[in-house]
């Protein structure tokens, strides 16, 4: 049996990712390419595979969408995709959709649930230090920010790393967006937490001071929005919940709001709301991304192909060009990026897209699956339910943003999370059926 205690070590480490992978990136004079497979969720499947002898009772329609997912990867390879990719992509995959299936198999979700969300609280407060230690050093560069409100400052401060060679924030944070994704789907996951009284009210504000603190710092648009559609999730289910439980549902859907009503709070923040010139930057990729879908020849020539950042010698000779068969395998991992912007994590800001362009038509059909799984609430009086239809649906709306599965090549929260709130709704609709 399965040592409850160490799941929630196991997802705290999980949630520092971002510094891990960065600090696993000294084994590629070693390993080369394959120092991603040293992810901490690869080695938690290997110790539920291998020391636990753990194995899935049954293949049910979420291990189905898996397997899609996985297939749309291995794909790839008949695109002149690098096999270290492919390896590296199915491997990573695969991990993050078993390891939160399990978390449920094994009826261990408090102590996995608790440990992700108490690593992302633990991440976001060093995240805060890391902040306030870097904007010092910015300060320093640039005096003219010592004059600045401190709500201007954030928004100056959004991109850092743009602003100066280099600094801390930029390997302890990593993409902002992607980070802010993250943090709103924890703050989530601590309101149900506290609603299945697994932690008491004092700790629930703990953890979610932080996460909520850095939402704010981050200030992405796209992460207030998806909480506030989730709020809203919440607040329409509320009725069948029992009296004792919706007025704990004001106290969480408080909490959910409350870095977005602090992003209304001055002029300033309200003036960046009312910027949409990035809005305007990304449909326009959008329109570029749904008009080009054709796939033809030039855009999928041999040089395009063979500059990827992860490319290991190992490219396959059968390229794909034009014809039925782009429409089934699209452009390979990173193929769209790469032959439209020369890089590998260029990206059309669209998951579905994404999924798609990098996983062919089996990828995407694996994930509209998992969404469908996650938006059936089979039970709206069930908290399982109600929170995991909330979750599924914030990813939803970050998809249409700047939500990835697996992020260059090596992050892979984003898989965890979608598998976590998935799984939540899966094991409750199955007890219903019992």
């Amino acid at each position: 049996m399965v040592n409850k205690n160490k799941w929630s070590i196991w997802f705290i480490v999980l949630s520092f990712e971002v510094p891990i992978v960065a600090l696993l990136f000294l084994l590629v004079p070693y390993v080369g390419e394959y120092y991603r497979l040293f992810h901490p969720a690869v080695l938690l499947l290997l110790w539920l595979i291998v020391v636990q002898r753990f194995r899935i009772p049954t293949v049910d329609i979420y291990w189905v969408a898996v397997l899609l997912i996985v297939a749309g990867v291995i794909s790839s390879y008949f695109i002149r995709q690098s096999l270290v990719t492919i390896i590296v992509h199915a491997v990573l995959l695969s991990s993050a959709f078993y390891v939160s299936r399990t978390v449920w198999l094994l009826e261990i979700q408090r102590p996995a649930l608790l440990g992700i969300v108490t690593g992302m609280a633990v991440y976001a407060l060093s995240g805060i230090f890391v902040y306030i230690y870097s904007a010092t050093i910015l300060i320093n560069k640039l005096p003219f920010l010592r004059d600045v409100a401190w709500d201007e400052f954030i928004l100056r401060t959004r991109y850092i790393p743009s602003m100066v060679e280099y600094l801390p924030w930029d390997d302890w944070i990593g993409n902002i967006n992607k980070a802010a994704n993250h943090f709103a789907l924890s703050l989530i996951l601590a309101g149900f937490l506290f609603m299945k009284e697994w932690i008491t009210w004092r700790k629930y504000v703990s953890l979610s001071l932080p996460i909520a603190t850095m939402l704010v710092i981050i200030f992405s648009r796209g992460a207030f929005v998806a909480l506030t559609v989730a709020s809203l999730v919440l607040i329409v289910i509320r009725k069948y919940l029992k009296k004792e439980a919706r007025r704990k549902f004001v106290v969480v859907v408080a909490v959910l709001l409350a870095p977005v009503v602090i992003s209304f709070s001055t002029p300033k923040f309200i003036d960046y709301w009312t910027d949409f010139s990035t809005v305007a930057t990304r449909l326009h990729l959008l329109e570029d991304a749904m008009n080009d879908g054709s796939m033809n020849d030039e855009s999928m020539n041999d040089e395009s192909m063979n500059d990827g950042s992860m490319n290991d010698g190992s490219m396959n000779d059968g390229a794909v060009n034009g014809g039925w068969l782009s429409f089934l395998l699209g452009y390979g991992i990173g193929g769209y990026g790469l032959s439209k912007f020369g890089s590998t994590s260029a990206t059309t800001h669209n998951l579905f897209l994404n999924i798609y362009f990098d996983y062919g038509l089996l990828g995407e059909l694996g994930m509209l699956a998992m969404i469908a799984m996650g938006l059936r609430c089979g039970n709206y009086s069930s908290l399982e339910s109600v929170f995991a239809l909330a979750g599924t649906t914030a990813i939803v709306i970050l998809g249409f943003r700047e939500y990835s599965l697996v992020y260059l090549d090596a992050l892979i929260l984003g898989a965890l999370f979608l598998g976590v709130f998935v799984s939540m709704q899966m094991t409750n609709n199955e007890r219903a059926v019992e």
